[in-house]
């Protein structure tokens, strides 16, 4: 967990989400990820961002083409350069927040 804990942060995670009382309030607060969405889910929708969106309940869908050329340009949520071991870290870290 402590790698993802410092992934998030490196990332630049922080400068759009908050976690606890650091970070910014432009995206939504992570700070009980965990309890919304699963480890799994994390790391697949953190590999691919654009593809796949979190919903409520924790569960993934695919989203539409529409959808996707709009998360395409949105400047919310990157596309981050991630490692299969980093998106896993990050997705431990997230699903701990509880």
């Amino acid at each position: 967990m402590a790698q993802g804990k410092a992934l998030f942060a490196q990332k630049g995670c922080y400068e759009c989400h908050t976690v606890g009382k650091v970070g910014a309030l432009i995206t939504p607060d992570l700070s009980r990820a965990g309890v919304k969405h699963r480890e799994g889910d994390l790391v697949r929708w953190l590999r691919r961002p654009s593809t796949e969106g979190p919903t409520e309940g924790g569960r993934l869908r695919k989203l539409e083409p529409a959808e996707r050329d709009m998360a395409r340009m949105s400047p919310h949520m990157p596309t981050l350069t991630l490692s299969e071991t980093e998106a896993q870290a990050l997705a431990a870290y997230l699903a701990s927040l509880r």
